[in-house]
């Protein structure tokens, strides 16, 4: 990936290998939020925010969601535009071409180097028993603390599954839909990466 200097950027795909490069860099103040659907009311919050922040540190906001609003990208063009000084917005998103060109144009693209290698991981759990399905969730639960950066990986994970199954057209839009309300819970402290991951290995379709 390439220097990242204070300013609004895109990234398509998950947040793993994203967190892993900030935090190779040097010291930030991360906020780390994720949506299933970014709405109006979540815009004006960022804005808030984002102004009565100050530090001397680089503030990285990370925002991961599925969709954005009509409303809520005409209400960040300001925003991203023209971020203040040491102040790096990250607009994680499945598809961006899901914007409106206008916003699309405040942003610059960070390129994702290892998304072929996470989509076939992703795609190989989609393919397997519930058996191994339970044993992938034990080893990977086995390799990872039950803290904030796992939720990050199983959000990075979920994105992954939401956007092969899109390709796929494995399952209707709506029903597809109705896993958003877990979305916004993955990145939730107190949640239980155990039980997300377990719910999406019993009830996601194989393919």
């Amino acid at each position: 990936m390439q220097n990242i200097i204070p300013g609004s950027y895109i990234y398509e795909g998950d947040m793993t290998s994203l967190l892993s490069y900030f935090k190779n860099l040097g010291e930030y103040s991360f906020s780390i939020q994720t949506f299933g659907t970014f709405g109006i009311d979540d815009a004006r919050t960022l804005k808030i925010t984002s102004s009565e922040k100050e530090s001397t540190e680089n503030n990285v906001y990370i925002l991961s969601v599925s969709t954005i609003q009509s409303e809520a990208q005409n209400a960040l063009l300001k925003l991203f535009e023209e971020p203040k000084d040491n102040y790096i917005f990250v607009l994680v998103i499945p598809n961006k071409k899901e914007l409106f060109s206008t916003l699309l144009s405040r942003f610059q693209t960070i390129e994702n180097t290892t998304e072929e290698k996470n989509i076939k991981d992703e795609e190989k759990f989609l393919s397997m028993t519930l058996p191994e399905r339970i044993s992938f969730v034990e080893k990977f639960l086995k390799n990872n603390e039950d803290n904030d950066s796992t939720r990050s990986l199983v959000g990075g994970m979920y994105d992954s599954f939401m956007q092969i199954l899109r390709d796929s057209n494995s399952l209707d839009k709506s029903i597809l839909e109705n896993y958003n309300f877990l979305r916004p819970l993955v990145n939730t402290r107190g949640s239980s990466p155990k039980i997300i991951l377990e719910f999406l290995a019993y009830t996601l379709p194989k393919i």
